[in-house]
């Protein structure tokens, strides 16, 4: 009896240091081959704490999954590998119209989180975009980044027609002054002209318009 329990403890002890060992119970590059979506969300969790390019390439790879969820997550573990080769995977889903608009969007404000990039894909998605899930990501891009470039998109955007980029907008405002505005982003721009107003009065006055 004690050698067979003394035989199972082993065989656990064994089978848990291979589990570890695999990455957290598999390859992130098998698991993202799976039809389950568990075992792809597992690859992504994997792979975002690894910085090898074959790691990279899992994410970018989920971040096309048929998954919604799937390929958002991925797509946001982008930017926890805040390197050139991360930030350049971000712009190509960014940039390509073929994905979907909360895929693009999510790497917008992914690329809020490179520091040192130059924010002008941001004021560019922010300004340009046709669909409010990218120009959202966008300005939550900008509230990470935190960069006074990007304050006189920010003020031009407080009269956008979609209430998700109003909110996101001034969240990213309030995040780089001290000042709070009596600015609701529930409410389009024609029911609060004066508060627009004061916003661009006291951004003029700092010279950042």
């Amino acid at each position: 009896m004690r050698l067979a329990i003394g035989f199972l403890v082993v065989t656990g002890a064994v089978t848990a240091l291979v589990w570890v060992f695999h990455g957290y119970g598999g390859s992130a590059t098998r698991l993202a081959e799976s039809a389950d979506r568990e075992d792809r969300l597992r690859a992504i969790d994997i792979a975002r704490r690894k910085t090898d390019g074959a790691s990279r390439g899992v994410l970018f790879r989920l971040s096309s999954d048929g998954d919604l969820r799937v390929a958002v997550t991925a797509t946001w573990a982008l930017g926890d590998l805040p390197d050139t080769t991360s930030a350049e995977m971000l712009q190509r889903i960014l940039s390509n119209k073929g994905r979907h608009p909360r895929v693009r969007g999510e790497a917008a404000a992914a690329l809020g989180k490179f520091k040192k990039l130059d924010p002008g894909s941001l004021i560019r998605a922010l300004t340009d975009e046709r669909d409010p899930q990218v120009r959202a990501g966008a300005a939550r891009g900008m509230l990470y980044r935190r960069n006074t470039k990007t304050i006189p998109a920010l003020v031009g955007a407080l009269d956008d027609p979609d209430e998700r980029v109003r909110r996101r907008v001034i969240e990213a405002i309030h995040a780089m002054c001290v000042m709070r505005f009596p600015y609701h982003p529930e409410l389009p721009a024609k029911e609060q002209p004066d508060a627009i107003r004061k916003i661009r009065e006291f951004f003029r006055r700092a010279g950042v318009l």
